[in-house]
């Protein structure tokens, strides 16, 4: 388990797990859990601008408690390039304490929906321009084992269709490349 890093005596909660996960929407998913919590007002979501830690939101925590809680925040809104996140834990009597930082990427100017995921046969790629007019983007199949199945590059199309028809079920690794920058996404065909 993490430790919060406290500024009282007392622990207020025993953090199990934080963790921060990109998505294809371009929001960040995070999530965290608790083991135990003392007077937990709750969580103060915050994301480092480059400059100061700003606050997205608040989280109310479960008090008093000895049950594993969970607990989940969507920032839907994180910049281009590295976003770090942690939580500012605040107990009923303002005693405050801060979670170790997480980090996730998101690639300049790749602004994309992949769905349905999983998929039977179908696979959707929604791209939406930045600035301007959509650039030539490449895209490479692999199996589970690395093994290249398909490759090509689409120019302008807002929307690209995978047939994966012919693939058997199982995970696949997608990856995009547009402008010189690259992003993978695990694929699950059923």
């Amino acid at each position: 388990y993490q430790q919060l890093y406290t500024v009282s005596s007392t622990l207020p909660i025993e953090l199990l797990s934080f963790a921060a996960t990109a998505h294809a929407d371009r929001s960040t998913l995070l999530e965290w859990q608790t083991a135990t919590e003392l007077n937990n007002r709750g969580f103060y979501v915050q994301r480092f601008d480059g400059q100061a830690w700003e606050t997205l939101g608040f989280v109310e925590g479960a008090g008093s408690t000895r049950a594993v809680q969970g607990y989940r925040f969507v920032d839907p809104t994180p910049a281009d390039g590295w976003n770090y996140y942690r939580l500012e834990q605040v107990d009923f009597d303002d005693s405050r304490a801060l979670s170790p930082v997480e980090a996730v990427f998101f690639e300049l100017g790749l602004q994309l929906s992949i769905y349905p995921n999983p998929t039977t046969d179908q696979l959707y790629i929604r791209r939406e321009a930045q600035q301007g007019q959509l650039q030539a983007m490449s895209w490479q199949l692999f199996s589970a084992k690395g093994q290249l199945l398909d490759q090509q590059t689409a120019n302008t199309n807002a929307l690209i269709t995978l047939d994966l028809q012919q693939l058997l079920p199982g995970s696949y690794v997608l990856k995009l490349s547009q402008n010189g920058h690259s992003t993978s996404h695990v694929i699950i065909k059923q």
